[in-house]
């Protein structure tokens, strides 16, 4: 068992050195929460869109969560779109929508093209409001949106590497004709976390002892001379 623990840790590190927006979500997590942030200047248009990521369930093979967005751009910028990758990968048709603010929403592969940056997107999985991930007619929001969503994986596994944390806002800009395709700003990370542990007790050093000592010898003497 702690060889099997010691392999778990190495691997876990291993992971995380090689992606930096990764975030390792753990069978025992359960109630856990991950936040996450998008945040940029689209032509004009200032778009920030937060989400609190929380793990419910695990069962078998199939992982349970509620992502609850706040899309608090300008007005008219909904968010419209929403994904990520997994390692491992997801079964055919493993990410499943079970809830979402409005109708129209369904799942499918990622979005093409680049995001906020000018960089290749290779986000593997997506929800989204119109045809397809890359736009479209919308159901978006603004505001509060809440995702009640199950991964299902094709084999039991106790944990897995969440990256690539996507927005997909459209409407956006000066003239509300753009689309913004965002990677986290602030990929996910865990909420909160364990209170720090107390300051270490500092011990006197010898030779205070050896004064504190001395004072308090001096006490019988100082009495007798006041009684004298």
């Amino acid at each position: 068992m702690k060889f099997k623990q010691v392999a778990i840790a190495a691997t876990l590190t291993a992971a995380l050195a090689s992606n930096a927006s990764a975030v390792i979500i753990d069978d025992t997590d359960i109630g856990s929460t991950w936040n996450a942030q998008w945040a940029a200047s689209i032509s004009g248009e200032n778009v920030f869109v937060t989400a609190a990521l929380t793990l419910d369930t695990v069962v078998a093979n199939i992982w349970g969560f509620t992502v609850t967005f706040n899309n608090q751009s300008n007005a008219g910028a909904e968010l419209a779109g929403w994904g990520f990758s997994t390692d491992p990968d997801l079964a055919p048709g493993g990410f499943s929508l079970l809830s979402s603010p409005s109708a129209g929403w369904s799942t499918g592969s990622g979005p093409s093209g680049s995001d906020q940056n000018g960089n290749a997107l290779n986000v593997d999985y997506c929800a989204y409001a119109g045809p397809n991930c890359d736009g479209g007619g919308s159901n978006g929001f603004l505001g509060i949106g809440v995702f009640e969503f199950t991964l299902t994986f094709a084999d039991v596994i106790g944990f897995f590497e969440l990256t690539d944390a996507y927005t997909r806002l459209q409407s956006v800009g000066l003239n509300n004709g753009e689309s913004a395709k965002l990677i986290s700003t602030v990929p996910f990370t865990p909420q909160g976390g364990p209170p720090p542990p107390p300051p270490p007790s500092i011990p006197l050093p010898g030779s205070s002892w050896l004064v504190l000592i001395g004072l308090l010898g001096m006490v019988p003497c100082w009495r007798r001379r006041r009684n004298a």
